[in-house]
């Protein structure tokens, strides 16, 4: 009968190569972990983005029908209010300029209007803001 007689240099090799695999196994966890809260976030950025995108288009084209109803001034600033849920939270500010041509004995004008949209304050990490800027031929 052969024994087999383990050397004093491989004792515990076991117990090394299992801490090394849970070690590695943490920070693959954590790795994934820090992965998907990044990608939530990001998420979350890229919807207020639109959210604030959309609201301004919705502001110059607000500016758009008050210019062909010939109620914008020489300069005018007013605030939107979107009343949308969706919307809510940001703060929409419409600057209309107009300006007066004369074509033959026609006097036409034109309005520059500029939209800002803006969700969260400066500095804030979800904060966001749209600029939009249209020309509009009326009355």
């Amino acid at each position: 009968m052969t024994q087999h007689l383990k050397s004093r240099s491989q004792s515990g090799f076991s117990l090394i190569s299992a801490i090394f695999l849970l070690v590695v196994l943490a920070v693959l966890g954590a790795s994934l972990a820090q992965l998907s809260v990044t990608s939530s976030t990001s998420g979350s950025l890229a919807l207020n983005a639109s959210r604030v995108l959309y609201a301004a288009r919705s502001g110059a084209q607000w500016g758009a029908y008050r210019a062909s109803l010939g109620s914008c001034s020489a300069s005018e600033s007013f605030t939107f209010a979107p009343t949308e849920a969706s919307l809510g939270g940001i703060d929409v500010t419409v600057q209309c300029v107009r300006t007066q041509h004369q074509e033959g004995a026609a006097v036409i004008g034109q309005y520059l209007i500029t939209t800002l949209a803006e969700f969260g304050s400066f500095g804030d990490p979800s904060y966001a803001a749209r600029t939009v800027e249209i020309q509009v031929v009326g009355p």
